[in-house]
């Protein structure tokens, strides 16, 4: 295995099968439509706007637009201004404390941490941890729960159920 650098672009070059990883992190602050595939992390900034975009990334971090198909290996972190649209593949989303996350479709996640509002309902194959400032409105089926004191929730909660991902 030889670790190369292309230009600015980080890559793991396996020299048997003759395939890259890309190890790069992304930082978007415009408006693009481009096809994201890394093992790094992608933020998209206030300002930054995702479109028709397939994308996969460990850590996705979104405070402005993103429409497409998101894949977040480890982890999706959406802040206030996030402004979702698409299908998402999660492995545990995240929502900070002051922040809210409104989505349509039912979410389909591993786990979920939520210490701000989330409004959707979701389908947690995993553990949904509800910090004592969270609000959780919508319906929920999970297979475990974990409930600060302090924390919201609003909706049918179903816990115990085995979920497939």
């Amino acid at each position: 295995m030889i670790l190369n650098v292309l230009g600015w672009r980080l890559v793991w070059f396996h020299a048997r099968c003759s395939r890259y990883l890309d190890l790069q992190s992304y930082r978007i602050t415009t408006a693009m439509a481009k096809n994201f595939k890394t093992k790094g992390a992608l933020v998209i900034e206030p300002k930054g706007r995702v479109f028709n975009s397939e994308t996969i990334a460990a850590d996705v971090s979104i405070k402005g637009q993103f429409h497409g198909k998101l894949t977040a290996e480890r982890s999706l972190t959406v802040y206030s201004g996030a402004d979702i649209k698409g299908s998402l593949t999660v492995a545990r989303l995240i929502i900070p404390p002051d922040n809210y996350f409104r989505y349509q479709p039912c979410l389909n996640v591993r786990s979920a941490e939520i210490a701000g509002e989330l409004v959707a309902n979701a389908r947690i194959a995993g553990t949904l941890w509800l910090k004592a400032s969270a609000r959780m409105f919508g319906d929920v089926e999970a297979e475990a729960l974990v409930m600060e004191p302090g924390a919201v929730a609003v909706g049918t909660m179903r816990i115990g159920m085995k979920i497939k991902e």
